[in-house]
């Protein structure tokens, strides 16, 4: 089941998304957390470094839409740790 699979550690270690091609974020972590299994709802962290070494996290939540086989992302913003 897809809910006991994806929570944990994640590291992205091939990208084409522009947001971490740019230089500006690097080594990016996702960790995510089960909220709830119906629908299946995750919370989600990626924590990343920027140039100057600071360490930046940005948190949202992620809903599953079993309709579209989606999930929608909604979060906060980045803020330092």
């Amino acid at each position: 089941m897809t809910a006991d699979l994806l929570p944990g550690r994640w590291r992205v270690l091939a990208t084409t998304f522009p947001m971490w091609l740019s230089g500006r974020r690097l080594r990016p972590i996702f960790t995510y957390e089960l909220l709830s299994d119906a629908p299946l709802t995750l919370r989600d962290v990626v924590g990343y470094q920027t140039r100057s070494g600071a360490t930046k996290t940005i948190t949202g939540i992620d809903r599953f839409d079993a309709g579209t086989g989606v999930f929608t992302w909604r979060g906060a913003a980045s803020s330092a740790c």
